[in-house]
């Protein structure tokens, strides 16, 4: 098996945990732990831009995160992905002009993008499905993040059940390691940047 066909393993591995741990019995509650954590923390609070996704039903729900941020007047950006592999953030100013967009994935409206000026002055929420103690983090694998992570410098951060911190995942040179990581039990720095192995 290659190092491909590994991470693709390792992916549907993870994927069926979470799903077990975000769903099942204590799913709710571990979620609600998990905004709390970040909603209360004071990277949260002093934030006045923030970068989000809009959750599809797989995964940790952050609808209620977005409804938070522009509760508190908080500047909400979420992105657009094209096929090609290009992102872009542009703001969110209401739930409801949320739309489907590409890869079934809801969007905003491309009407105001971020600039690089307020990426540099941002709290972004990195999506993951799983992390190691040196912010290598495992995605869907199409990359978007790293791609736009490799020219913005947002304060990142991955929120995350604990049990899907991992010891050590597989990582490649283009991979952005994530410096923070957000549980239900806190905040934790990361090995990163190029400490791990």
């Amino acid at each position: 098996m290659n190092g491909k066909e590994q991470k693709q393993t390792l992916r549907r591995r993870l994927l069926e945990k979470r799903r077990r741990l975000l769903f099942g019995e204590d799913g709710e509650a571990l979620q609600q732990a998990l905004r709390q954590q970040l909603l209360q923390s004071d990277l949260w609070q002093q934030a006045e831009i923030v970068l989000l996704t809009a959750s599809t039903p797989e995964e940790p729900d952050t609808i209620p995160l977005c409804r938070a941020a522009l509760d508190a007047g908080k500047q909400l950006y979420l992105p657009r992905c094209e096929k090609g592999g290009k992102m872009e953030f542009f703001a969110l100013t209401a739930l409801e002009a949320l739309a489907e967009g590409a890869f079934g994935i809801r969007e905003p409206p491309p009407t105001r993008p971020l600039t690089a000026e307020e990426a540099a002055k941002a709290l972004c929420l990195v999506p993951a499905i799983a992390c190691d103690r040196y912010g290598h983090r495992l995605g869907y694998g199409g990359g978007y993040y790293d791609r736009w992570l490799a020219c913005h410098s947002p304060l990142q951060l991955c929120l995350l059940p604990s049990a899907m911190v991992e010891e050590q995942l597989p990582h490649e040179p283009h991979d952005i390691p994530i410096p923070l990581l957000l549980t239900e039990q806190g905040l934790s720095a990361t090995a990163c940047p190029g400490e791990g192995p």
